[in-house]
């Protein structure tokens, strides 16, 4: 057993959990079993199974890397938290700790900075690995050295705080191991060059940022850098005012470094500036010149409110900014929701024709970030006249159901729930809170002992006799029930409705006139015969607070401190700030295809025509040329695309071919042109031959088109075997660029579920270890609610249903490629699939808590 195995044994973690980790891990380490078996034959393209074991962040990061830090990574984690410990262990790597002792100092740089920077990421990105492309040493005008960090494609998938991170990790380690900053403009105007390069990849390009930034804010931070931002053109597009600059290796648009500059270093400065000071960094202070993502709009409105009219045609906009009637701001948490997930109460999705459903990507102004949409019921429902001008709160869904097609209008949205730990990840400004049940419970257990009977206010409504009389004996605010929304009106208005036509204990009336105060205030009320009437607890909550003691309009004070003052209880706002939505992106669960969608990774460029069909390019020519890895099978004399030859079954020979001399050798350098040779070449390859015989060895005839892709984009040029793809083709899959088989589905948060949101039996979980509700007791019914475990996801039916079809795929290669037993044998979507790991991909529906992400490769998936 592994280090960090016995580690986590010194956990104290309930037996239950316990046992659960015990049995993924059996799960796992026999599914890898398998797998290791199935690739000792060497029939597949690699002899190794890429994806490693990782029980924690330490170990995750020094497999990654391949560098044995595992250890005092973990207890520099446990010491110091995951930013300080990045940048000690950068440091000691770029110092020669944990290197080899003839490794250069570019090297050790090389290893320091992505080694950061997967701590930062927590090792789930491939930004350390294929984000960086480069870590080079190279010198300024005056003859010093000055570190340069090169940024590929990739490096989107780290967001853009982390992906500034790096600029910082590479100057700490610039300093500790002595090179000079690096000098911006000392050959060329290098920040010219950024300016037009990021206007081209907005226009020209058509690539979105999250932030729009200044041109001065682009100068501010290029002249700055003490590092070298670099990056690998990325688009076919090029400058065309600053060519062929002396430092700048390509005229293309390098995406890569303009999104750290643009959505990292100007777009999160004000984040950045507060991990500057947490990691006491010296030399950063001009950042604090930077004005950073938030431009003025036309009309002096902040960005956030200028985004909201950057509206996609045919994606609706829920709510405006600082608008009445527009979703309430309410800060919490519930089961379903957490980071980047708000909660709407679901009526709000029956009313809106179910423009919005679980899982829809939403955009908020504030705090100015993307979000995915749950359902929460508790919260406050909407407000709606209807076409007879009624007004109506909607009590439940069942309700909002019943009147959706009277409704006339959506006077109040209702609430949108937000976490507070999104303003913080955000760095956004706190909104005041408005008077809502949660803080109202605060002030009551402030006021009351512990055994006070009236403690049971706080899981239950009081009435509203009990409410005025909790509030004046405690001292302490109405409760939100029965209050309006009074901040909307002003004291005129309040005086205009103080004088009803009619007024009694059980109905109050009013002139027509008075309409837009009363929707404005979100009293229901009806509208008969010209004139409106008030009924039910309404006519309590006025008479005492508007009609039961004297108001004096003739002070300047709010409508909020006029009742306050004449009721002698604190009447408290029920609005905040008004939420702006828009729609994003639709909820999707959908297979992620390559464009077009393919088989198999095998090159046919422009052989198999505008499909790209292995089957076409195999008849049209017996001599059929590639691009592809060098291998060849010595005793068969013929070229092959894998380790053992198909034909004889023997071990294939690589070789190398120069690219000067054109040398065919035996290892990768070339002693003669002192160069790296190639690993590939383009040459005459058996396809007819190949196909046939992988027809035959699986028992399956492709159907056109049997997709193959146009050429590899894999550095040694190594395909995918035939065989794979008819697999695929049979099991009605596809295979996305890396060769994985994904399925795509919104990340969204989950901690507690009940079986009737999930439509499965009580028979069913206890199978897989769910015994207990929350509260303790044992399951026996549809409505208890149950935590989910840490490792455990729910995914749509879809998706279920797609796995299948992968394990089956995963069984027939098993059995009929590799020659060994199939491992899952399951026939049908029976409604849970358990521990699909490894095999089929789940990392792609892992849930994201990382501080319990203890099995990298394994999840368990409710359907």
């Amino acid at each position: 057993m592994s280090t960090t195995a016995n580690y986590l044994k010194e956990i104290k973690v309930p037996q239950n959990y316990s046992d659960y980790y015990e049995e993924l891990s059996q799960q796992v380490y026999k599914e890898f079993e398998t797998a290791a078996v199935a690739k000792s034959t060497l029939l597949d393209s690699s002899g190794i199974i890429e994806p490693k074991i990782a029980f924690d962040l330490a170990e995750r990061v020094a497999k990654m890397h391949d560098i044995d830090i595992s250890t005092p990574l973990r207890e520099l984690l446990d010491k110091t938290g995951k930013e300080n410990a990045a940048l000690i262990m950068s440091k000691e790597i770029a110092l020669g700790k944990y290197q080899s002792p003839d490794a250069s100092l570019e090297d050790r740089l090389d290893h320091a900075v992505r080694v950061g920077l997967a701590i930062v990421t927590e090792g789930v990105t491939i930004a350390p690995l294929q984000g960086i492309s480069e870590i080079k040493i190279k010198n300024n005008k005056d003859g010093t050295q000055y570190l340069s960090v090169s940024i590929a494609g990739p490096m989107r998938s780290a967001g853009g705080t982390e992906s500034a991170v790096t600029m910082l990790i590479a100057d700490h380690v610039r300093r500790a191991v002595g090179l000079e900053k690096y000098q911006a403009d000392c050959f060329d105007d290098e920040t010219g060059r950024f300016v037009e390069e990021l206007r081209i990849y907005e226009s020209e390009a058509k690539q979105s940022f999250q932030f729009h930034v200044s041109d001065d804010d682009i100068k501010t931070v290029i002249s700055n850098l003490p590092v070298e931002l670099e990056g690998e053109g990325t688009d076919p597009d090029e400058v065309v005012n600053h060519r062929n600059m002396t430092r700048i290796k390509t005229d293309r648009v390098r995406g890569g470094a303009l999104r750290v500059l643009n959505d990292g270093l100007i777009g999160r400065s004000k984040k950045l500036l507060k991990r500057i000071e947490k990691y006491n960094l010296e030399g950063w202070e001009w950042l604090n010149n930077v004005q950073g993502a938030v431009q003025k709009g036309e009309s002096g409105d902040d960005a956030s409110e200028k985004r909201m009219r950057e509206v996609i045609t045919g994606r609706s906009v829920l709510s405006m900014p600082n608008k009445i009637g527009g979703f309430r701001l309410r800060y919490g948490r519930a089961c379903n929701t957490g980071f980047a997930s708000v909660g709407l109460h679901p009526v709000i999705a029956e009313i809106l024709d179910h423009t919005i459903a679980v899982g829809t990507q939403i955009k908020l102004d504030k705090p100015s970030k993307g979000a995915t949409v749950a359902f929460v019921d508790s919260l406050e429902t909407p407000i709606v006249r209807l076409k007879g001008g009624d007004v109506v709160k909607i009590q439940d869904t069942e309700h909002g159901i019943q009147i959706k097609n009277d409704i006339e209008k959506i006077l109040h949205l209702g609430d949108i729930l937000i976490t507070f730990g999104d303003f913080l990840e955000n760095n956004a400004e706190l909104i005041p809170t408005p008077m809502v049940e949660e803080v109202w419970t605060e002030y009551l257990k402030a006021k009351l002992p512990k055994h006070d009977e009236r403690l049971g206010f706080l899981t239950k409504t009081p009435t509203f006799v009990d409410a005025i009389l909790l509030s004046k004996e405690l001292k302490i605010p109405l409760h939100p029930k029965f209050l309006y929304y009074w901040d909307f009106i002003t004291t005129k208005e309040l005086e205009k409705i103080s004088n009803p036509i009619l007024k009694s204990e059980n109905e109050i009336h009013y002139e027509i006139s008075t309409k837009q105060i009363l929707e404005n205030l979100g009293i229901p009320h009806k509208v008969t015969d010209d004139k409106i009437i008030i009924s039910g607890i309404d006519v309590q909550i006025l008479n005492h607070l508007i009609f039961g003691a004297t108001l004096n309009f003739d002070t300047a004070k709010s409508v909020l401190e006029l009742l306050t003052e004449s009721t002698g209880i604190e009447i408290k706002n029920k609005f905040s700030k008004s939420i702006g939505v828009r729609i994003g992106r639709p909820e999707k669960a959908a297979p992620r295809l390559m464009k077009p969608p393919v088989h198999v990774l095998f090159p046919v460029a422009e052989k198999g025509g505008i499909t790209r069909d292995i089957l076409k390019a195999a008849v049209a020519s017996e001599s059929f040329f590639t691009n592809l890895n060098n291998r060849r099978c010595t005793n068969c004399n013929i070229p092959s695309i894998g380790i053992v030859c198909s034909k004889c079954g023997n071990k294939t020979t690589k070789f190398y071919i120069c690219r000067i001399c054109k040398d065919e050798l035996e290892t990768q350098h070339c002693e003669k042109c002192k160069r790296d040779a190639n690993g590939f070449s383009y040459k005459q390859f058996p396809l007819k031959q190949n196909l046939m015989a992988a027809q035959e060895k699986l028992g399956i005839r492709a159907k056109a088109p049997f997709k193959g892709v146009d050429k590899l984009i894999n550095q040694e040029k190594i395909p995918e075997p035939l065989e794979k793809g008819l697999i695929r083709q049979k099991f009605g899959l596809s295979a996305f660029k890396d060769g994985t088989v994904r399925f795509d589905a919104t990340n969204s948060p989950l901690t507690h579920f009940k079986l009737s949101w999930i439509g499965t039996t009580v028979e069913q979980i206890t199978k897989l270890g769910y015994e207990n509700d929350i509260d303790g007791n044992p399951i026996t019914n549809d409505e208890q609610l149950i935590e989910l475990k840490m490792q455990d996801v729910i995914i749509p039916h879809e998706s279920a249903e797609y796995l299948v079809n992968v394990s089956k795929y995963i069984d027939f290669e098993l059995q009929k490629f590799f020659g060994k037993q199939p491992f899952y044998n399951l026939k049908k979507h029976t409604g849970f699939v358990r521990s699909f790991s490894y095999w089929s991909c789940t990392t792609y529906f892992r849930r994201n808590y990382r501080t319990t992400d203890w099995l990298y490769q394994n999840s368990r998936l409710f359907c």
